[in-house]
């Protein structure tokens, strides 16, 4: 909605109040219409935080008091000389000045004035109340009704039912879900019925409230979501859960980083001996060495070109078509997840060479497989729930999955590259220490195949991959301010 048919409209209707409460000539039905709109257009305006709220504001205290406070007047005649400043610009700056004059001339007592603005005004009416509150407004419109609605409520937060009540009230389009419970604040975030900030804000959304979900423990999802045309469900939980999760995870990934030398010992002596659990042992083996994602015979990615679902894979489903072999050393290149997200396929390929003498065995073991197998059979003879087990059974604790294995490379990776950061003897800046880590995380996304539409991205590692740890020490043995994003994701700050 534009100021112009906002003054328009609020004009309108102080008219007609105005009219109202000096000549007391307008049909009662006209003026339930006029307070309506009068309404309306306060309220709308106060939330949009448009030029011309103090206006409408001084406006109505005028109408309110019958035009005889002298300071409620001066207050009124400087609105008036500011909005024309205001909207001098306007293509109908001059029919909506003449309807401000009007409506200060009616409040003088003027009854030329009246008989003016009441032919304009009964022309005018219809038309402003079709329009005034059905045009649509931008998302950054409704975020700043939602703003000020919050602000005008004098408290941090209000319940969600509120805003969405007023919103729909006002004819205002949005995408909020309206099965949401709990509360709102200014920049539009969701807060749980016990106002814990919840992370996310599912738009355009259908929206399910988690009936299990406790607000004190706060040990699960709050709600799920699932976007329009969308082929998975979302989850949404707190901020502080995800913070305690994340801390409980790398807790474990550390402890993992700990275990992980007998643990290796135990799935390469599998293999050495070709005991039981031999498929599942060669996996693990393949994971650890490349970071290459489990899989699993359901994965699918939506390929952005034909808008098809089409098979990505992972180690575990991959076909004789994705490898190679050559002189001892075995290529993979295969689509995995998120392989058709951009207009160019983006292949998974990792290299294993026999310089390790388990992986000797594996490579062996694999060039003889790919001389029998026809392109579009699977190389491997076991699926991810089985090496899951196996991986559980050789001593991984029970907070860690197989997936972990790409968390720990991810960690694994990053400290190592921090061990020799280029800062040392340095003056350096909180800016230029980000910006490196940001460079170095990247890296690490190539290696654990991350994609950001066509690109690579450091984003998923970053939030995801690598202890936040070992990143604020970084920060801590120079000496500088940590920035805040990496604080809250380490837990240095709230």
């Amino acid at each position: 909605m534009t100021d112009t048919k906002l003054v328009r409209s609020a004009a309108n209707g102080l008219a007609l109040v105005a009219n109202y409460i000096f000549w007391d000539s307008i049909p009662d039905a006209e003026i339930i219409q006029a307070i309506d709109i009068f309404s309306k257009a306060i309220q709308y305006l106060k939330l949009a935080n448009l030029p011309i709220s103090g206006f409408i504001a001084s406006t109505s205290e005028l109408l309110i008091l019958n035009c005889v406070s002298e300071e409620a007047v001066k207050q009124f005649q400087a609105d008036i000389l500011a909005i024309r400043k205001q909207i001098a610009n306007s293509d109908t700056s001059a029919e909506i000045l003449e309807i401000l004059k009007n409506i200060s001339s009616v409040c003088g007592g003027n009854e030329k004035a009246y008989a003016l603005l009441n032919t304009k005004l009964h022309i005018l009416s219809n038309e402003f109340v079709k329009q005034s509150f059905t045009d649509k407004i931008s998302g950054s419109d409704i975020k700043t009704v939602i703003r000020n609605f919050v602000r005008t409520r004098g408290t941090a937060l209000v319940d969600y039912s509120d805003m969405l009540k007023y919103l729909n009230t006002m004819g205002i389009e949005h995408k909020y879900p309206d099965t949401f419970i709990g509360f709102i604040d200014e920049a539009g975030i969701f807060y749980t019925s016990a106002k814990k900030r919840i992370e996310g804000v599912p738009l355009n959304s259908t929206l399910v409230m988690n009936k299990n979900y406790d607000p004190k423990a706060d040990s699960s999802y709050v709600f799920s979501a699932r976007a329009e045309n969308a082929k998975s469900t979302t989850y949404f939980y707190t901020r502080e859960y995800k913070l305690r999760s994340r801390k409980e995870k790398f807790s474990a990934v550390k402890q993992l980083g700990i275990d992980i030398k007998g643990i290796r010992a135990k799935w390469s002596r599998i293999i050495k001996t070709r005991a039981e659990g031999y498929e599942e042992a060669i996996i693990l083996e393949l994971i650890y060495q490349t970071q290459a994602r489990i899989g699993s015979s359901s994965n699918m990615t939506l390929d952005k070109r034909t808008g098809k679902y089409l098979k990505t894979y992972g180690i575990t489903t991959v076909r004789a078509k994705h490898l190679t072999a050559e002189s001892g050393v075995i290529n993979f290149k295969y689509p995995g997840k998120g392989a058709f997200k951009g207009d160019v396929i983006h292949y998974q390929n990792h290299v294993i060479t026999s310089e390790d003498p388990i992986l000797a065995i594996v490579i062996a073991d694999i060039t003889a497989r790919l001389k029998k197998l026809s392109p579009d059979e699977e190389v491997f003879l076991t699926s991810a729930p089985k090496v899951r087990e196996l991986f559980k059974n050789l001593g991984a604790s029970d907070y860690v999955n197989v997936h972990k294995l790409r968390t720990l490379k991810g960690t694994m990776m990053m400290t190592e590259r921090i061990k020799n950061h280029p800062f040392k003897g340095k003056r350096v800046s909180s800016t230029s220490i980000t910006k490196w880590l940001r460079e170095e995380a990247l890296e690490v996304g190539k290696q654990l195949g991350h994609m950001s539409g066509e690109k690579y991205t450091a984003a998923t590692a970053l939030a995801h991959y690598i202890d936040p740890q070992i990143m604020t020490r970084l920060f801590k043995e120079l000496d500088v301010v940590i920035p805040k994003t990496l604080a809250k994701l380490s837990g240095e700050v709230e």
